[in-house]
C-alpha cells in the first residue's frame, strides 16, 4: 500500500506576504474574528475616500453582465 503524497503548490513570495500580513493582523486582534471585522469597520469609516464599492470597477458596457 503506498502513502498519498501531499500537494504543495510552488512558493510565491508576493502570496507569502499577504499570507504573512493576514496572519499578522489577525494576531493583533487576538486571533478573534469579531475584532478584527470590527477593527475592518473602524478603518473604513476612518478613510471612506478608500474604500470602494467592487461594482464601480465594472465599466459601464460590462455592467449588465455582472448583474
Amino acid at each position: 500500500m503506498t502513502t498519498p503524497r501531499a500537494h504543495t503548490l510552488p512558493s510565491d513570495p508576493l502570496i507569502d506576504e499577504v499570507r504573512q500580513r493576514r496572519q499578522d493582523l489577525l494576531a493583533s486582534c487576538d486571533n478573534d474574528l469579531g475584532k478584527l471585522a470590527e477593527l475592518l469597520r473602524r478603518r473604513e469609516a476612518d478613510r471612506p475616500g478608500r474604500v470602494m464599492d467592487p461594482r464601480a470597477a465594472v465599466p459601464p458596457d460590462d455592467a449588465a453582465r455582472w448583474r
